[in-house]
């Protein structure tokens, strides 16, 4: 019993365990962090660097993406390629802005600047805990072993389980700080080399945030750094916010959802009988058994190649971003992902929601209300695009309501508002698939300056589609097939 106790205590240790056979005289705190500065070359070089350039690439799984991080005083800038197009996340330190590929809105400027952008890249590899305090007495040292080699750590009197306990391990041979614990961020630091000011540098850094408010970082993956250069007089003008054209893939269908002119309701026509007319435009649409939507997903300026399979509950969306493929689905009850940008193998959400929903190209609480007897209004006549719609309300309850367009003429939705969630979605460019009347271009225009366009150039209808593509893949099978 005492042997199982010993084995279980050693386990919870992990690999910071305790030597408890060391004979030699451990250091006092003090005195490892002195060497620590005198091993990087002197805390006076640190003090005196007035900017830092960090060139390298940034590590998500197998996959790496170039980056580079400026950094004078409290301005910042980040820039990393990401699938062919360059995102940006800085702050001049007054305001922190953002030029997004993927969002609605390239250029995002945020006035709290210190909630919004929290980069401080110099202080993840030379934390001014130590830095700034010349009082270590509130350490614990240990000596431990660190990634198979022996290390000094040390931990202030707070449990180094808690969120705000502080935890530095420094290797024994070379005094070089391995690993920091501030603020619930968990750094790992190796690979340093000499920079061109004589300051050691780390170049491989690997932040990790383990706690809820932890410090929040743009790009939370590893750092491995080919270049860094330090006070190479960085202009103040790279930290400001840039003029930038706001045109996005979703101005190239900006004709076609524009708000048009309002018009009075129809007083020939009821709410009732303007569901009625959709409900018969979409009788047929809506016992297709399955889907296979082929095209192109588009998040602001960036597309990626998309095949979308649908049956009944089910459903299973395949994104190629660039050589990658990204798998997420949902079988019915459960659903996963494979991303290989974020790891080998694939991931199962427990007591997830549906995740991926199947496509739907007619909408479940528009065609059954009149069967639910579910309240709707006639609003009024309104333009979407160049088409003259009913403006509906059809109310779930007494408090929640969505807002349907459906043309005047043929009885299609062309677009659906929920004001509760600040969600519109625009259906255009129908064209006649098979025997069913579908659109080929799909706006999802939601709320925190996001936009998804979906455009299908192939759609197939009630072809046979086997249930095992929905199903969390065998990891056996899934290697075996890497290997083949």
């Amino acid at each position: 019993m005492k042997k199982r106790t010993l084995v279980y205590g050693l386990l919870l240790l992990g690999p910071f365990y305790t030597f408890g056979q060391n004979k030699g005289k451990i250091p006092a705190a003090q005195e490892i962090v002195t060497k620590y500065f005198e091993a990087i070359g002197g805390k006076d070089k640190l003090d005196r660097v007035k900017d830092w350039t960090f060139s390298g690439k940034l590590v998500m799984n197998k996959t790496t993406t170039p980056m580079e991080i400026m950094i004078k005083g409290k301005k910042s800038k980040v820039e990393i390629e990401s699938f062919g197009q360059k995102r940006v996340v800085a702050t001049n330190g007054k305001v922190a802005w953002e030029i997004n590929p993927y969002a609605k809105n390239k250029l995002i400027v945020k006035d709290n600047y210190k909630q919004e952008n929290n980069l401080d890249f110099s202080n993840l590899i030379f934390p001014d805990s130590l830095f700034k305090t010349s009082d270590f007495s509130r350490f614990k040292v240990r000596l431990v072993k660190h990634k198979g080699k022996e290390a000094f750590k040390l931990t202030n009197a707070i449990p180094d389980t808690m969120p705000h306990s502080e935890v530095y391990i420094f290797d024994k041979a070379s005094y070089l700080l391995v690993y920091h614990k501030v603020n619930g961020l968990f750094v790992d630091l190796s690979n340093y080399q000499l920079s061109n000011i004589g300051l050691k540098v780390p170049q491989e850094v690997v932040p990790t945030a383990q706690w809820k408010n932890a410090l929040v970082l743009p790009f939370a993956r590893p750092f491995e750094f080919d270049k860094v250069k330090l006070n190479s007089n960085i202009s103040d003008q790279i930290f400001e916010v840039p003029k930038l054209d706001q045109a996005n893939q979703e101005d190239k269908y900006a004709k076609l959802v524009a708000k048009g002119k309002v018009l009075p309701i129809d007083k020939k026509l009821s709410a009732k009988q303007i569901v009625a007319a959709y409900i018969k435009q979409h009788t047929a649409l809506v016992n297709v058994k399955t889907t296979v939507a082929q095209g192109n997903m588009t998040l602001g300026q960036g597309s990626f190649r998309l095949a979308w399979y649908s049956k009944n509950e089910k459903a299973r969306l395949e994104l190629r971003v660039q050589t990658t493929q990204i798998i997420q689905a949902f079988n019915g009850k459960d659903s996963w992902e494979l991303n290989p940008l974020k790891r080998d193998e694939p991931v199962l959400f427990e007591n997830s929601k549906n995740r991926v929903a199947p496509i739907n190209f007619v909408d479940k609480a528009l065609y059954t209300s009149q069967e639910k007897k579910l309240r709707v209004e006639y609003v009024s006549r309104e333009y979407v695009g160049d088409k003259l719609c009913h403006h509906i309300q059809l109310f779930l309850d007494e408090q929640s309501f969505l807002d349907y367009y459906i043309g005047v003429k043929d009885g299609l939705l062309y677009k659906a508002f929920d004001e509760q969630n600040e969600v519109a979605t625009f259906f255009v460019k129908y064209k006649q698939v098979q025997t069913y009347k579908v659109p080929t271009l799909m706006i999802f225009n939601a709320s925190e300056n996001r936009g998804t366009v979906f455009r299908f150039d192939k759609l197939t209808f009630n072809q046979p589609i086997d249930d095992k593509i929905f199903e969390f893949p065998d990891r056996k099978k899934l290697k075996k097939d890497k290997k083949n």
